[in-house]
């Protein structure tokens, strides 16, 4: 879903439409077995070093922890703001990072 914000309406909608695969914006592996409509997902992000992507391919058991990090940070700060709060902060933060 766009930003992480998934309404808590979702699934009988993606069961209506016919889907049987969903990704999420949860940072996490995905075993078989496991709710397909709930499927997270790990994004390949630009500055990601060789190293780390090889280790997230190889499923090394750490090599998520500081993308799940980042991630508990940013859904604690959505929590705390709400979704227009954190719309506010989060646009100049992306704009200060892509001057850097």
């Amino acid at each position: 879903m766009p930003r992480g914000w998934e309404p808590p309406d979702l699934r009988p909608v993606l069961q209506d439409l016919g889907y049987r695969v969903f990704c999420n914006s949860r940072v996490a592996w995905w075993y078989p077995g496991a709710d397909a409509l709930a499927m997270p997902r790990v994004a390949i992000r630009r500055g990601l070093v060789p190293e780390e992507f090889a280790s997230i391919v190889n499923g090394e058991a750490r090599s998520l922890w500081r993308m799940q990090a980042v991630e508990a940070a940013k859904n604690a700060a959505k929590a705390c703001l709400g979704v227009d709060g954190w719309q506010r902060l989060r646009a100049p933060l992306l704009a200060l990072k892509e001057r850097v």
